[in-house]
């Protein structure tokens, strides 16, 4: 596939165990799609927030984002922002393991402990 950009959507949770244990997703969709920039960005939300415009309790949620093109991020931030949404660049692609690890905190929380899925993380002050 010769996609100009692909933002990464899917979560930690949609892979293998033995899969996460060996490879991020980044590694396996830029493997995949090695003509694509690939931007990691949106799974730390779930599908709730977005459905309410973006949200909670009436702030914009925080989309993080990860990519080793700076064009290829800048375009997805924009998209972000103009969604409504607050985007926080959390750098290189290899930093997407780190937002899977946000994700998979939000999922606990939201599933795990009850919380419901009107959370999202969110940082003050970046």
């Amino acid at each position: 596939m010769n996609a100009a950009l692909l933002v990464l959507l899917l979560s930690a949770t949609d892979l293998t165990a033995e899969v996460k244990a060996r490879l991020a997703e980044q590694d396996v969709i830029t493997g995949t799609f090695e003509q694509s920039k690939v931007v990691k960005g949106f799974n730390t939300l779930f599908a709730s927030v977005l459905q309410n415009g973006g949200k909670v309790a009436g702030t914009p949620a925080t989309v993080l984002l990860a990519g080793d093109d700076a064009g290829a991020v800048a375009q997805v931030e924009a998209l972000v922002k103009a969604a409504g949404l607050k985007a926080i660049v959390a750098g290189p692609l290899a930093a997407a393991r780190n937002i899977e690890a946000v994700a998979a905190l939000n999922i606990g929380l939201g599933y795990g402990q009850g919380k419901g899925t009107d959370i999202a993380p969110t940082w003050v002050g970046i």
